[in-house]
């Protein structure tokens, strides 16, 4: 099968935790290659007693069907188990490999933090 060319959330600031579309990945394999480019944070002081400090946490999560019963599938690394890309909202680009995709996935994210702001996308493809 030929890699297919996904985006789990287009490059925008982002204010609130939230979560990208769903992809059909159906003519491709159950692996997926992806990049979390994180390009700003905007966030500004709100509390003067706490930094102006963005938080970010993206998982890659997948569904047989695309609307039930989303489940999230990890990076696998043999000396530290299980993981996900590493929190934080510092800009950056982080490449990850991950497997146990079903016919869906999708990009879901956590942003926390004093008026928080962070610009970012994950995209890659299905092989």
């Amino acid at each position: 099968m030929a890699a297919v060319a996904i985006t789990l959330a287009s490059s925008a600031a982002r204010t609130s935790s939230g979560a990208g579309t769903a992809q059909d990945v159906t003519n491709a394999g159950a692996c997926v290659r992806l990049t979390l480019s994180v390009t700003a944070n905007d966030n500004t002081p709100g509390n003067p007693n706490n930094p102006p400090r963005a938080s970010l946490d993206v998982a890659i999560e997948t569904s047989f069907d695309g609307s039930t019963d989303w489940r999230e599938i990890f990076v696998y690394d043999p000396q530290r188990g299980p993981k996900r890309f590493a929190p934080g909202a510092t800009v950056r680009s982080e490449r990850r490999v991950f497997v146990g995709a079903d016919r869906f996935v999708r990009a879901r994210w956590t942003i926390d933090g004093a008026n928080p702001s962070v610009t970012f996308s994950v995209a890659g493809e299905a092989i």
